[in-house]
């Protein structure tokens, strides 16, 4: 599993995976206006992504089982998530991806479009897997994993504010100082 937020242009990162032969899914909440989500659907499908609704989740494990990657955003507003430390503060990210891994066994590979600065151009990251450690009790590992997931989020965070996209319950975060901030 790809797991991101919404952060930079994720849809291009999915895209490009597509066209470069893998066989990549979207695991998407659909739109409240029926017009964007044909819309997205549409241009999403032109590209080879493959969109499951998150009401399909046996579409989701049939696409993990044929060794397929499933792209899912972790800052979907989800009072029921799982509460981690961003920044020294509570957040909630969705919970359904690590529960997901747990089950499944499956690594969570973060993943992160980042526009440089200076040309503009787009580079995609995809940071060492996360192990959902399936030894302990579900509810134990899926916070453990989230908090490793939340620790990677705030390395981006930290240095590309301007990249997150999420406009609801916002963590407010503090501009990297200038000599600490990386170079693309």
């Amino acid at each position: 599993m790809l797991l991101s937020i919404h952060f930079g242009n994720w849809e291009w990162g999915g895209i490009g995976l597509a066209l470069a032969g893998y066989k990549i899914n979207f695991l998407v909440r659909a739109h409240k206006n029926k017009f964007t989500n044909r819309l997205f659907s549409e241009i999403r499908s032109a590209k080879k992504v493959k969109v499951i609704s998150t009401k399909q989740l046996k579409q989701v494990i049939k696409a993990l089982k044929g060794n397929e990657i499933v792209a899912i955003l972790a800052d979907e507003e989800n009072k029921k998530g799982v509460s981690v430390d961003l920044f020294n503060q509570k957040v909630i990210l969705a919970s359904g991806p690590f529960k997901l891994a747990y089950q499944m066994k499956a690594l969570i590979s973060p993943a992160f479009m980042i526009r440089d600065r200076k040309t503009g151009k787009q580079k995609g990251v995809v940071e060492p897997p996360i192990e959902v450690n399936t030894y302990l009790p579900q509810k134990e590992a899926v916070r453990g994993a989230a908090q490793k997931f939340a620790r990677v989020m705030e390395d981006y965070l930290r240095y590309y504010p301007d990249h997150w996209l999420l406009l609801k319950n916002k963590v407010i975060i503090q501009p990297p100082r200038h000599e600490d901030t990386k170079q693309t």
